[in-house]
Protein backbone atom coordinates (compact mmCIF):
# COMPACT_ATOMS: atom_id res chain seq x y z
CA UNK A 1 0.00 0.00 0.00
CA UNK A 2 2.74 2.32 1.14
CA UNK A 3 4.31 1.46 -2.71
CA UNK A 4 1.32 2.35 -3.97
CA UNK A 5 0.03 5.59 -2.73
CA UNK A 6 3.04 7.36 -1.08
CA UNK A 7 1.65 10.56 -1.28
CA UNK A 8 -0.88 9.58 1.70
CA UNK A 9 1.19 7.88 4.27
CA UNK A 10 0.70 10.14 6.67
CA UNK A 11 -3.07 9.26 6.27
CA UNK A 12 -2.52 5.14 6.26
CA UNK A 13 -0.46 6.23 9.00
CA UNK A 14 -3.53 7.11 11.31
CA UNK A 15 -5.76 4.51 10.08
CA UNK A 16 -3.31 2.30 11.10
CA UNK A 17 -3.10 3.86 14.59
CA UNK A 18 -6.97 3.86 14.59
CA UNK A 19 -7.23 0.39 13.39
CA UNK A 20 -5.05 -0.73 16.98
CA UNK A 21 -6.37 1.66 18.85
CA UNK A 22 -10.03 -0.05 18.05
CA UNK A 23 -8.40 -3.40 18.47
CA UNK A 24 -7.45 -2.42 22.11
CA UNK A 25 -10.62 -1.04 23.06
CA UNK A 26 -12.06 -4.43 21.97
CA UNK A 27 -9.85 -6.80 24.00
CA UNK A 28 -10.23 -4.41 26.82
CA UNK A 29 -14.26 -4.56 26.52
CA UNK A 30 -13.51 -8.81 26.49
CA UNK A 31 -12.03 -8.20 29.54
CA UNK A 32 -8.96 -9.20 28.78
CA UNK A 33 -6.52 -6.12 30.30
CA UNK A 34 -3.11 -7.89 29.81
CA UNK A 35 -2.21 -9.03 26.12
CA UNK A 36 -1.44 -12.47 25.64
CA UNK A 37 1.76 -13.99 25.88
CA UNK A 38 3.24 -14.54 22.05
CA UNK A 39 6.58 -16.50 20.46
CA UNK A 40 9.70 -14.93 21.57
CA UNK A 41 10.45 -12.70 18.83
CA UNK A 42 7.09 -11.14 18.49
CA UNK A 43 7.75 -10.36 21.97
CA UNK A 44 10.90 -8.80 21.41
CA UNK A 45 9.01 -6.43 18.43
CA UNK A 46 6.12 -5.86 20.44
CA UNK A 47 3.40 -6.30 17.86
CA UNK A 48 1.64 -8.85 16.35
CA UNK A 49 -0.76 -8.82 13.48
CA UNK A 50 -4.05 -10.41 14.67
CA UNK A 51 -6.42 -12.52 12.13
CA UNK A 52 -8.71 -9.36 10.45
CA UNK A 53 -5.37 -7.90 9.65
CA UNK A 54 -4.88 -5.21 12.38
CA UNK A 55 -1.85 -5.08 14.51
CA UNK A 56 -1.92 -5.57 18.39
CA UNK A 57 0.63 -3.79 20.33
CA UNK A 58 1.17 -5.58 23.97
CA UNK A 59 3.16 -2.83 26.11
CA UNK A 60 0.13 -0.24 24.80
CA UNK A 61 -2.81 -2.98 25.82
CA UNK A 62 -1.44 -2.90 29.37
CA UNK A 63 -1.23 0.78 29.63
CA UNK A 64 -4.64 1.20 27.67
CA UNK A 65 -6.30 -1.57 30.10
CA UNK A 66 -4.70 0.16 33.30
CA UNK A 67 -5.72 3.71 32.45
CA UNK A 68 -9.66 2.53 31.19
CA UNK A 69 -9.43 0.43 34.75
CA UNK A 70 -8.84 3.68 36.90
CA UNK A 71 -11.46 5.36 35.17
CA UNK A 72 -13.91 3.19 35.79
CA UNK A 73 -12.94 2.75 39.30
CA UNK A 74 -13.26 6.57 39.28
CA UNK A 75 -16.72 6.38 37.97
CA UNK A 76 -17.75 4.09 40.80
CA UNK A 77 -16.27 6.15 43.20
CA UNK A 78 -18.40 8.89 41.73
CA UNK A 79 -21.47 6.84 41.85
CA UNK A 80 -21.12 5.72 45.24
CA UNK A 81 -20.44 9.53 46.56
CA UNK A 82 -24.10 9.89 44.61
CA UNK A 83 -26.13 7.52 46.68
CA UNK A 84 -24.58 8.25 49.94
CA UNK A 85 -26.01 11.44 50.11
CA UNK A 86 -26.65 13.45 54.06
CA UNK A 87 -29.73 12.43 55.50
CA UNK A 88 -29.68 9.01 54.36
CA UNK A 89 -32.70 6.87 53.55
CA UNK A 90 -34.20 5.39 57.16
CA UNK A 91 -33.62 9.66 57.88
CA UNK A 92 -36.14 11.42 56.37
CA UNK A 93 -33.70 13.82 55.06
CA UNK A 94 -33.69 15.50 51.35
CA UNK A 95 -30.80 13.59 50.57
CA UNK A 96 -32.46 10.12 50.31
CA UNK A 97 -34.52 11.59 47.65
CA UNK A 98 -33.56 10.66 44.14
CA UNK A 99 -34.06 13.74 42.21
CA UNK A 100 -32.88 17.27 42.32
CA UNK A 101 -35.65 18.68 41.94
CA UNK A 102 -37.53 16.47 44.78
CA UNK A 103 -34.59 17.71 47.47
CA UNK A 104 -35.38 21.69 46.21
CA UNK A 105 -39.15 20.92 47.31
CA UNK A 106 -38.57 19.13 50.58
CA UNK A 107 -36.37 21.87 51.30
CA UNK A 108 -38.60 24.78 50.37
CA UNK A 109 -41.02 22.95 52.89
CA UNK A 110 -39.35 22.36 55.62
CA UNK A 111 -37.95 26.21 55.28
CA UNK A 112 -41.42 27.32 54.92
CA UNK A 113 -42.28 25.38 57.65
CA UNK A 114 -39.31 26.31 60.10
CA UNK A 115 -40.33 30.38 58.99
CA UNK A 116 -44.07 29.59 60.14
CA UNK A 117 -42.81 27.92 63.49
CA UNK A 118 -40.61 30.95 64.54
CA UNK A 119 -43.53 33.44 63.72
CA UNK A 120 -45.48 32.12 65.88
CA UNK A 121 -43.26 31.33 69.04
CA UNK A 122 -42.56 35.02 68.55
CA UNK A 123 -46.34 36.17 68.65
CA UNK A 124 -46.69 33.97 71.77
CA UNK A 125 -43.52 35.43 73.80
CA UNK A 126 -44.81 38.88 72.56
CA UNK A 127 -48.36 38.09 74.09
CA UNK A 128 -46.79 36.12 76.85
CA UNK A 129 -48.40 33.11 75.90
CA UNK A 130 -45.96 30.76 76.95
CA UNK A 131 -47.70 27.65 77.14
CA UNK A 132 -44.80 25.19 77.98
CA UNK A 133 -44.49 27.17 81.11
CA UNK A 134 -48.30 26.74 81.98
CA UNK A 135 -47.69 22.99 81.68
CA UNK A 136 -45.03 23.05 83.85
CA UNK A 137 -46.44 25.03 86.34
CA UNK A 138 -49.53 22.62 86.30
CA UNK A 139 -47.44 19.66 86.92
CA UNK A 140 -45.28 21.04 89.80
CA UNK A 141 -48.83 21.68 91.63
CA UNK A 142 -50.19 18.51 90.85
CA UNK A 143 -50.27 16.40 93.80
CA UNK A 144 -48.04 13.18 94.18
CA UNK A 145 -49.56 9.55 93.22
CA UNK A 146 -50.76 7.65 95.75
CA UNK A 147 -48.95 5.11 97.20
CA UNK A 148 -49.51 1.67 98.50
CA UNK A 149 -49.65 1.86 102.37
CA UNK A 150 -49.29 -1.67 104.73
CA UNK A 151 -51.62 -2.06 107.26
CA UNK A 152 -49.28 -1.55 110.02
CA UNK A 153 -48.54 2.19 107.66
CA UNK A 154 -52.42 2.90 107.68
CA UNK A 155 -53.11 2.49 111.05
CA UNK A 156 -50.84 4.65 112.23
CA UNK A 157 -51.83 7.39 110.29
CA UNK A 158 -55.69 6.97 110.97
CA UNK A 159 -55.05 6.86 114.57
CA UNK A 160 -52.23 8.87 114.61
CA UNK A 161 -49.65 6.79 116.47
CA UNK A 162 -46.04 7.66 116.13
CA UNK A 163 -42.58 5.94 116.99
CA UNK A 164 -40.72 5.64 120.03
CA UNK A 165 -38.37 7.83 119.81
CA UNK A 166 -36.57 9.21 123.65
CA UNK A 167 -35.48 12.77 123.49
CA UNK A 168 -38.96 13.60 122.21
CA UNK A 169 -40.83 11.89 124.38
CA UNK A 170 -42.96 13.81 127.06
CA UNK A 171 -42.71 12.20 130.56
CA UNK A 172 -43.33 13.96 133.81
CA UNK A 173 -40.09 14.01 135.79
CA UNK A 174 -41.35 15.28 139.21
CA UNK A 175 -44.71 13.97 140.42
CA UNK A 176 -44.27 12.47 143.84
CA UNK A 177 -45.14 8.58 144.74
CA UNK A 178 -48.84 7.35 142.43
CA UNK A 179 -51.46 6.76 144.85
CA UNK A 180 -52.99 3.40 145.00
CA UNK A 181 -56.24 3.32 143.43
CA UNK A 182 -58.16 0.96 145.83
CA UNK A 183 -58.17 4.00 148.18
CA UNK A 184 -60.50 6.15 145.66
CA UNK A 185 -62.63 3.49 144.62
CA UNK A 186 -66.14 2.66 146.16
CA UNK A 187 -67.40 -0.06 148.44
CA UNK A 188 -68.14 -2.08 145.37
CA UNK A 189 -65.75 -1.76 143.04
CA UNK A 190 -63.06 -2.33 145.50
CA UNK A 191 -64.61 -5.48 146.46
CA UNK A 192 -64.45 -6.51 142.83
CA UNK A 193 -61.21 -5.36 142.75
CA UNK A 194 -59.84 -7.55 145.51
CA UNK A 195 -61.64 -10.80 143.74
CA UNK A 196 -60.25 -10.10 140.16
CA UNK A 197 -58.70 -13.56 140.00
CA UNK A 198 -62.75 -15.10 139.87
CA UNK A 199 -64.37 -11.88 138.04
CA UNK A 200 -61.69 -10.54 135.63
CA UNK A 201 -59.35 -13.23 134.86
CA UNK A 202 -59.83 -16.33 132.44
CA UNK A 203 -60.11 -19.68 133.82
CA UNK A 204 -57.39 -22.22 133.36
CA UNK A 205 -59.59 -23.95 130.15
CA UNK A 206 -60.03 -20.23 129.02
CA UNK A 207 -56.34 -19.41 128.91
CA UNK A 208 -55.42 -22.98 127.20
CA UNK A 209 -57.52 -22.00 124.38
CA UNK A 210 -56.11 -18.55 123.86
CA UNK A 211 -52.54 -20.41 123.92
CA UNK A 212 -53.68 -22.63 121.23
CA UNK A 213 -55.13 -20.49 119.12
CA UNK A 214 -52.00 -17.88 119.61
CA UNK A 215 -52.02 -14.17 119.33
CA UNK A 216 -50.57 -13.16 116.10
CA UNK A 217 -52.20 -10.26 115.03
CA UNK A 218 -54.01 -9.51 117.91
CA UNK A 219 -50.92 -6.62 118.52
CA UNK A 220 -49.81 -3.60 116.83
CA UNK A 221 -45.75 -3.70 117.85
CA UNK A 222 -43.96 -0.52 117.46
CA UNK A 223 -40.95 -1.13 114.37
CA UNK A 224 -38.33 1.00 116.69
CA UNK A 225 -39.13 -1.55 119.94
CA UNK A 226 -39.65 -4.90 117.91
CA UNK A 227 -35.97 -4.18 116.47
CA UNK A 228 -33.91 -3.03 119.29
CA UNK A 229 -33.42 -4.80 122.75
CA UNK A 230 -31.81 -1.80 123.69
CA UNK A 231 -34.71 0.67 122.66
CA UNK A 232 -37.09 -1.16 124.51
CA UNK A 233 -35.20 -1.29 128.12
CA UNK A 234 -34.53 2.28 127.56
CA UNK A 235 -38.47 2.65 127.23
CA UNK A 236 -38.65 0.68 130.47
CA UNK A 237 -36.28 2.29 132.55
CA UNK A 238 -38.08 5.81 131.33
CA UNK A 239 -41.71 4.60 132.63
CA UNK A 240 -39.79 2.63 135.70
CA UNK A 241 -38.00 6.62 136.71
CA UNK A 242 -41.36 8.75 135.92
CA UNK A 243 -43.16 6.56 138.37
CA UNK A 244 -45.63 4.59 135.75
CA UNK A 245 -44.95 1.14 136.13
CA UNK A 246 -43.74 -1.41 138.58
CA UNK A 247 -42.65 -4.83 138.71
CA UNK A 248 -44.91 -7.73 140.02
CA UNK A 249 -44.23 -11.73 140.34
CA UNK A 250 -48.40 -12.07 140.38
CA UNK A 251 -49.57 -10.60 137.32
CA UNK A 252 -52.90 -9.47 137.01
CA UNK A 253 -53.65 -7.88 133.54
CA UNK A 254 -52.15 -7.46 130.14
CA UNK A 255 -50.85 -3.75 129.48
CA UNK A 256 -50.47 -2.12 126.21
CA UNK A 257 -48.70 1.17 125.48
CA UNK A 258 -48.56 3.20 122.60
CA UNK A 259 -47.54 7.00 122.11
CA UNK A 260 -49.61 9.44 120.22
CA UNK A 261 -48.88 12.77 119.21
CA UNK A 262 -51.29 15.55 119.42
CA UNK A 263 -52.03 18.36 117.92
CA UNK A 264 -48.96 21.16 118.46
CA UNK A 265 -47.53 18.57 121.16
CA UNK A 266 -45.16 16.67 122.01
CA UNK A 267 -45.52 12.79 121.54
CA UNK A 268 -46.87 11.33 124.69
CA UNK A 269 -47.55 7.31 126.31
CA UNK A 270 -50.84 6.05 126.69
CA UNK A 271 -51.37 2.95 128.36
CA UNK A 272 -54.62 0.37 128.03
CA UNK A 273 -55.26 -2.72 130.43
CA UNK A 274 -57.15 -5.75 128.85
CA UNK A 275 -57.92 -8.78 130.13
CA UNK A 276 -56.13 -11.81 128.92
CA UNK A 277 -53.81 -14.88 130.31
CA UNK A 278 -51.42 -13.39 132.45
CA UNK A 279 -49.46 -15.59 134.38
CA UNK A 280 -45.60 -15.08 137.00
Amino acid sequence: MVSYDQLNVPALASAEALNRRGALIEVARQERPEAPSYEAAEEIMGIREAGEGSVIDPALTQHTAKRLAAEERKRANRRGERRTRPGGLHKGGAGALSSRRSRQRVQRRRLLADRARGTVWALNRLAACNKAQRVKDARVQRPPPPKSMSPQAALRQKAGLASYVRDRLSLPRDQAAPVPLESLLLQAERDLLRDFKVRMMLSDEEIAGVLERGMTGDRYIDPQLEGGRKVYRNFIADLWNSKLIGFTASPRVQVGAFVRTPRRSSPRVCSASSKGPCSP
